[in-house]
């Protein structure tokens, strides 16, 4: 439903507000075609995650043998040395994220205890630590 939570949470024992994407919604459905969600940036990026960005996905005809395409968008990026760094780190991270949505469609389901690591996915980009945030 247009205007609904988009909220996926990876460390639930972090103090609320940093366990995921919390008051993220969604901005855009069409069933099979199209979805379009806000995205905040992981708490390494403090600065950042004030802000929203904005994840577009359009999904193609399934072709023979169940392949599908999809083109994925991730817009909103402002300048400076956070923002590129949080860049960097998305686009890793998509890389990740579809790796393994086409293994476990294709394969079969994902062993959390021993993640499946895509070809070519190099290590997690470099998190410099941040102890202050911007006013």
């Amino acid at each position: 439903m247009v205007g609904g939570r988009y909220e996926l949470f990876s460390s639930l024992k972090s103090p609320k507000g940093f366990q995921g994407t919390e008051g993220c919604k969604i901005l855009a459905l069409e069933p099979q075609k199209h979805l379009s969600f806000e995205l905040i940036a992981p708490p390494q990026f403090p600065n950042v995650r004030r802000l929203r960005t904005r994840v577009d996905i359009t999904f193609g005809e399934v072709a023979k043998g169940g392949v599908l395409k999809l083109d994925l968008v991730h817009s909103g990026f402002l300048e400076g040395e956070e923002w590129d760094e949080f860049f960097e780190f998305s686009n890793w991270n998509w890389d990740l994220v579809l790796g393994r949505f086409q293994y476990r469609f294709s394969v079969g389901p994902i062993d959390w205890n021993n993640p499946y690591i895509p070809h070519g996915i190099n290590a997690r980009p470099e998190r410099k630590l941040r102890d202050h945030i911007s006013s």
